[in-house]
């Protein structure tokens, strides 16, 4: 039998290269003004677009609701949260109204009709989380532009109870924030069925630095309060409100508040369902602040 050479057998593997061509072959960042927003036909004065990061897992997009504009009543096959970043209007979900306003967050369950409609005098701006990727990978996403059932009854029977609909600003703003490493969390108390985090607000002082950390799940992180940086691996990327920071697959990486109000940012992250899986890992470098990273360059290893 013909003998395996030394230097084979410490070749990097597969999932080694994957990880490595996944770090440095995509973007690591999107800022808001580089999402194409597209007119959806019928509804010219309702615009939307993704931050798109080619992600087959977890996405985040952006939509514009021009005054007196409203989207279509639809329905598909995904679970999206909604954050209002400026304006007023309403949803209907399966026949019932949510007002909402900036700051307030909304989530849209899975198969529910739904329509937001801007009623104020100002451009209504949300971004939005959502797990239409993993369907779409599934071939499995729907997406339906009818007319609704005859009567919302039948629409909670096919949708399911709603549930938690509403978040209002001053509820999740001055809720309970838990300490976690060098910031704080909070709990979004949604009836997700989709395996997520529900610890989806994350919070950093000024000043403040992150614990420097990996895990085996993808995160996208929509910058919903202030500025700083993200070390990925040996690599800074600078973020303001309303950019998209990707966390790529098990990169290590910390996050940096440079300035002078407490920075909040929002995960959109795969953890919840690897961890159904049994495939979540997470690693820590504790006590880690800055400094020389370079000895995180190529750390694609896997434990």
């Amino acid at each position: 039998m013909e003998q395996v050479r030394h230097e084979e057998l410490n070749r990097p593997s597969s999932l080694e290269a994957m990880l490595r061509d996944n770090f440095y072959n995509k973007k690591h960042c999107i800022k808001m003004s580089e999402v194409e927003l597209k007119p959806i036909p019928g509804h010219e004065g309702f615009r939307t677009g993704w931050y798109d990061f080619g992600s087959k897992v977890v996405a985040w997009g952006l939509t514009e609701i021009l005054p007196g504009g409203s989207g279509p009543m639809h329905r598909q096959l995904c679970e999206s949260t909604m954050f209002v970043l400026q304006g007023r209007g309403h949803t209907l979900v399966n026949g019932r109204k949510f007002e909402w306003e900036k700051g307030d967050i909304l989530f849209v369950p899975l198969f529910a009709w739904h329509q937001h409609v801007n009623t104020g005098s100002e451009t209504v701006r949300y971004a939005r989380m959502s797990t239409a990727p993993l369907f779409h990978y599934l071939g499995v996403y729907r997406e339906e532009r009818l007319d609704p059932p005859p009567s919302w009854e039948r629409a909670d029977q096919e949708s399911g109870p709603i549930g938690k609909v509403i978040l209002k600003k001053d509820e999740w703003i001055r809720g309970n924030w838990e300490a976690q490493g060098e910031g704080a969390t909070t709990l979004f108390e949604f009836d997700y069925r989709i395996p997520t985090t529900r610890q989806i607000p994350s919070r950093v002082e000024p000043g403040q630095i992150g614990n420097m950390h990996r895990h085996a799940s993808e995160a996208q992180i929509f910058i919903y309060q202030g500025r700083g940086f993200s070390t990925l691996n040996h690599v800074r990327v600078d973020w303001e409100e309303g950019d998209v920071i990707r966390v790529p697959l098990f990169a290590w990486h910390q996050h940096t508040n440079t300035g002078d109000v407490p920075t909040i940012h929002m995960k959109n992250t795969s953890a919840g369902l690897y961890n159904r899986m049994s495939m979540l890992m997470r690693d820590a470098k504790k006590g880690f602040k800055g400094g020389d990273v370079s000895m995180l360059k190529d750390d694609f290893k896997p434990y």
